[in-house]
């Protein structure tokens, strides 16, 4: 690889395809085809709350940000990256429009998976869950990301997993460190901690938090390096 300047617009008008347009259209025939029954099972759920993500021009902003603060931009040798909860699998084809390599997981959804097949994104179906390890052959990244994380309390995809506590983070951390190459970090956003009476071990999590990450980014995004952690196992 060769250190290019990318930019916002640039990696916009290379992602936006007919691939992604013809996506969202079936999407949108797809909650026609549901506008007459009780939607209320969990894959028509999870189209309609995550529509939102087909608008490229708001997300490839947001995902390029994150893309930034890590520094993926500036590498000058391709690296391996991992998402956790990927959904549409966009961060990880703005990863491989400069250059890198990606895999990400997730839960299944059509709509995420007619997304990430537009953007040529390899999504791997499954769930996150506390005290579990991940699939043993998700090995030999360089980064991985957990963005806006949901997967750490109860949500519609995950009906009937507990908030995590500190202990279920230091597992989870002590998972990921362990699939990192020499050098690698984890960048981490916890979603919604502001709602403190939906996290009843907040305050734990994060002084863990605190005290385990290198980098803390405003709106509380953290990057949390291979070697400290495997340090406090």
């Amino acid at each position: 690889m060769t250190a290019k300047e990318y930019t916002y617009q640039s990696i916009l008008e290379a992602l936006d395809t007919q691939a992604w347009q013809d996506a969202k259209k079936r999407f949108y025939s797809r909650q026609e085809a549901l506008s007459a029954v009780d939607a209320k099972t969990y894959p028509a759920r999870l189209d309609k709350n995550y529509s939102k993500y087909f608008d490229l021009t708001e997300y490839v902003r947001v995902h390029f940000n994150h893309v930034r603060r890590i520094g993926l931009e500036k590498e000058t040798e391709p690296k391996n990256v991992l998402d956790l909860g990927c959904g549409s699998g966009l961060f990880l084809a703005i990863c491989q429009h400069i250059g890198h390599r990606g895999v990400g997981l997730d839960v299944g959804s059509e709509m995420y998976r007619d997304m990430a097949i537009a953007l040529g994104v390899e999504r791997r179906v499954g769930l996150i869950l506390p005290q579990e390890p991940l699939p043993q052959d998700l090995q030999g990244f360089d980064v991985i990301t957990a963005m806006s994380t949901k997967f750490d309390r109860e949500d519609f995809a995950n009906p009937g997993v507990p908030t995590w506590t500190a202990a279920d983070w230091k597992f989870f951390f002590t998972d990921l460190a362990q699939r990192l190459n020499e050098g690698g970090i984890i960048y981490v956003s916890p979603n919604k901690w502001r709602e403190p009476d939906r996290f009843p071990d907040r305050d734990n999590v994060i002084a863990y938090f605190d005290r385990m990450a290198d980098t803390k980014f405003e709106h509380e995004k953290f990057i949390f390096t291979r070697e400290k952690i495997l340090a406090d196992m």
